[in-house]
C-alpha cells in the first residue's frame, strides 16, 4: 500500500488518534499532574541530551550504511543518497507505523536504481534481523526483572552473550538459505544490526538522566527488549501509546515508580522526535549546501 494512498493516510490518522487516546488514558490512570510535567521540564539536562543526539546520529549513520551494503550486494551503483532517505524514513516513522515507513519508503527509494520489490525485501530483512536480536536479549532481561537485585549477574551476562550469538547464527543460516545474494555481506548485516540494537538500548538508558528521573538505569535497559517486542503490533504511529503502556507496565513490574515510568515513556518520545527533527534539518542543510 503506497504511503500516499488515501487508505494509508486514513489508517495512519486513525492510528494517531488511537495512540493519543492511549497516552491520555495513561496520564489519567496514573494521575500524572502538570507538576510532574513541570518537574520533567526543569530536570532536562542539555549535556545528556547532546549524548542522546549523538547516539541518534550514530543510529542513522549505521542504519544508512547497512542499507547501502545491502543495496550494493544486489547490484546498486551507490548513487542513492542513503543517509538522506534513511533520515526521512525514520522521521516519517514517528507519524506512521515505523515498519511501514522503512519498508515501503525503502522500496520507493530503490525504484530508480533497482526495483520497488528489492527495496521492500531489503527493509523487511533489515527490520527482521534487528527484531531477532531484540528478542535474543529477552531471556537476560527476564532473568534480571524476575529476580531483581537477587539475580545472578553471571547468569544474566551469560544469557546476554549466548542468546545474541545464537541469534546471529540463526540470522546467518536463514540469510544464506533464503537470500544467498547477500552471502558476501552477511557478516556485515548481522554485525551492523546488533550494533544498532545496542546503540538503541544505550539511547533508552540515556533518556533517564536526560530527564533527571529517579529510575534504575539497569531496569530501563532490561525493559528495553520487552518493549521492543511491541513493534510487531503496527497499530499506531511509532507505536504511540502502545509503547508508553509497555514501558509503564514493565517498569512497574520491576518495582519502579509508575509515574516516573510514564514520564520517561512520554518524555523520551518527545526527545527522540526533537533529535530526529534536528538531524533531518541538519541533513537537508548539508544536502542543499553540497548541491550548491
Amino acid at each position: 500500500m503506497p504511503l500516499s494512498s488515501p487508505l494509508f493516510k486514513m489508517l495512519s490518522l486513525a492510528g494517531l488518534v488511537m495512540g493519543l487516546a492511549l497516552c491520555i488514558l495513561l496520564v489519567f490512570h496514573y494521575q500524572i499532574t502538570p507538576q510532574d510535567t513541570l518537574r520533567l521540564v526543569r530536570g532536562f539536562s542539555p549535556m545528556w541530551f547532546a549524548v542522546l543526539l549523538l547516539l541518534s546520529c550514530l543510529l542513522m549513520v549505521v542504519g544508512a550504511h547497512k542499507w547501502r551494503v545491502m543495496a550494493r550486494a544486489v547490484g546498486a551503483n551507490g548513487e542513492q543518497q542513503y543517509l538522506r532517505a534513511y533520515l526521512w524514513q525514520n522521521w516519517v516513522g514517528q507519524f506512521v507505523p515505523p515498519a511501514a515507513a522503512i519498508i515501503v519508503g525503502r522500496g520507493i527509494a530503490e525504484r530508480k536504481e533497482l526495483s520497488f520489490s528489492s527495496g521492500v525485501l531489503s527493509g523487511f530483512l533489515d527490520q527482521g534481523i534487528e527484531l531477532l536480536f531484540w528478542f535474543s536479549f529477552v531471556p537476560a532481561a527476564l532473568a534480571w526483572l524476575l529476580e531483581g537485585q537477587r539475580a545472578s549477574l553471571g547468569l544474566v551476562f551469560l544469557l546476554a552473550f549466548v542468546c545474541p550469538v545464537a541469534a546471529a547464527l540463526v540470522a546467518r543460516v536463514v540469510i544464506l538459505r533464503f537470500w544467498p545474494v547477500f552471502r558476501d555481506v552477511v557478516g556485515s548485516l548481522v554485525g551492523l544490526s546488533l550494533l544498532r540494537v545496542v546503540l538503541t538500548a544505550v539511547r533508552l538508558v540515556v533518556g533517564v538522566p536526560t530527564l533527571s528521573l529517579a529510575l534504575s538505569w539497569v531496569a530501563v535497559a532490561a525493559a528495553g527488549p520487552m518493549v521492543a517486542m511491541l513493534a510487531v503490533i503496527p497499530l499506531t504511529p511509532g507505536n504511540l501509546g502502545i509503547a508508553e503502556w509497555g514501558w509503564v507496565g514493565v517498569l512497574s513490574w520491576a518495582k519502579e515508580n509508575p509515574v516516573d515510568a510514564g514520564l520517561l515513556a512520554l518524555g523520551f518520545r518527545v526527545l527522540v522526535l526533537i533529535a530526529q527533527t534536528l538531524l533531518l534539518a541538519a541533513g537537508e542543510f548539508l544536502w542543499i549546501a553540497k548541491k550548491t
